[in-house]
């Protein structure tokens, strides 16, 4: 029952997202910031450190807090890993460049352009947590580590743009994925 909830709850957030952009998409992939400075590149592998930090000491406080792990061990990264190693790194590593397109890019921007930048930084955090929240073996403690990764993944696109913060996402996904593997 539980998993039906989830995945209905992640199909109402797909539908709701896609009729408040419905209008914008084609503008916003005309408009992608594709440029990438390459010295740049240096900071991503200090940036997955920076983040996976962020989620051990933020997951560390919710299970003070709460009493319970934020991600269970039938967690989505374990159950795609026992099915294939390959679709493991396909999956996490599209799933990265989508999420901060979407996210950082387009729901930020388009929030920007109506609120301000703080409430723009948290209300797509918020959002980037709550459809997370779908993922099996995922529960509320969740929420608060996938915040905090998406507060930094936010700075992270303020900062130094859109392409940094893909390869960041994209590292930290593959840097878990490893470790479920190995």
């Amino acid at each position: 029952m539980e998993d039906i909830l989830r995945y209905i709850f992640t199909l109402e957030y797909i539908i709701i997202i896609f009729f408040i952009f419905e209008k914008r998409w084609k503008l916003y992939i005309k408009k992608v910031p594709w440029h990438f400075n390459k010295k740049y590149l240096l900071l991503v592998p200090l940036f997955v450190i920076i983040l996976y930090y962020i989620v051990f000491f933020v997951g560390y406080a919710s299970l003070l807090a709460f009493g319970s792990p934020p991600v269970s061990e039938d967690n989505i990264i374990v159950a795609i890993s026992n099915f294939s190693p390959i679709l493991l790194f396909v999956v996490t590593g599209v799933s990265a460049v989508v999420e901060e397109f979407f996210f950082r890019y387009m729901m930020f921007e388009e929030i920007k352009r109506k609120t301000d930048k703080l409430s723009s930084v948290f209300f797509t955090s918020l959002m980037f947590s709550l459809a997370h929240l779908s993922n099996p073996g995922w529960n509320v403690n969740s929420l608060v580590v996938t915040f905090f990764a998406g507060l930094f993944l936010q700075i992270i696109y303020m900062k130094y743009g859109l392409s940094t913060s893909m390869f960041s996402h994209l590292s930290y996904n593959i840097f878990l994925s490893l470790g479920v593997i190995v």
